[in-house]
C-alpha cells in the first residue's frame, strides 16, 4: 500500500490497539523517512465527539441511547472525514485512525441496533484501505483498563458490555467480507502482538 492510504485499528477498550497503531506509525517512518503519517482518532474533539464523551461518562442511561449514539458517531465521522482525513490523504499522508467505521458497526450492534440500519446510516462514508482488529478476551481487556486506573469511567467499559461488544466485533469479517480486515490475537506482550501485525502487513499491502 502506498502513500495516501487510510488504515484503522479496532477492538474493545483495553485491546492494545492504540499502542499498536503508534508502533505501526514508527515502523512506517523507520522504513521510509519521507513517509508522512497522520494519526487521528474517533470520537474526535468536535462538538459531536464532545457530546458523545459526555453521554458515556455521565449519562446513567448511556447504553440505552443507542440511536442517539449512532447519530452522533456518524455525524462526528462525516465531519472527521471531510475536515481531517480527506485533506491528509490528498497531501499524500498515510492516515492511521484509532477507531473508525467498524467501531460503529460493533458498538451500536452491541447496543441492539440491526446491522442493516447501521449500514444505511454510514452509507457513503469513505472506506478504510485496511483494518486491524485486535482481539482479546473481555476479562483481559477489563483487567488492563483497571490497571491503568480508568476502569468503569465510561459506560462502554463495563465488563458485561465489553463481552457483548467483542462478539459483535468478531462477527464483522463475516458481515463485511469485502472489507480488508484481519483479526489479530491481542494477547501476549506488546512485541509479540506487533510481530503478528507485521506478518499481516505484507498480505494486506500495508508495508
Amino acid at each position: 500500500m502506498g502513500k495516501g492510504s487510510l488504515i484503522s485499528f479496532e477492538g474493545i477498550d483495553g485491546s492494545g490497539k492504540t499502542d499498536q497503531l503508534f508502533n505501526l506509525a514508527k515502523e512506517l517512518y523507520s522504513r521510509d523517512k519521507s513517509v508522512n503519517v497522520f494519526l487521528t482518532r474517533e470520537p474526535t474533539d468536535s462538538a459531536w465527539g464532545r457530546k458523545i464523551r459526555g453521554i458515556l461518562k455521565s449519562d446513567a442511561d448511556a447504553l440505552g441511547k443507542a440511536r442517539e449514539c449512532l447519530d452522533l458517531f456518524v455525524a462526528d465521522r462525516r465531519e472527521h472525514v471531510e475536515k481531517a482525513i480527506k485533506p491528509a490523504l490528498a497531501s499524500g499522508a498515510t492516515v492511521i485512525c484509532d477507531r473508525y467505521l467498524h467501531s460503529t458497526y460493533a458498538f451500536q450492534q452491541a447496543q441492539g441496533i440491526p446491522f442493516g440500519e447501521i449500514r444505511k446510516a454510514q452509507s457513503g462514508i469513505m472506506q478504510p484501505d485496511a483494518v486491524f482488529l485486535l482481539d482479546v478476551p473481555a476479562e483481559i481487556a477489563f483487567g488492563r483498563i483497571r490497571r491503568r486506573g480508568t476502569g468503569g469511567n465510561e459506560k462502554f467499559e463495563q465488563l458485561g458490555f465489553m463481552k457483548r461488544l467483542r462478539e459483535c466485533y468478531l462477527q464483522l469479517p463475516r458481515q463485511l467480507p469485502q472489507d480488508n480486515m484481519t483479526v489479530i490475537d491481542g494477547t501476549g506482550t506488546r512485541e509479540e502482538v506487533f510481530a503478528r501485525i507485521l506478518r499481516e502487513c505484507g498480505r494486506m499491502r500495508v508495508l
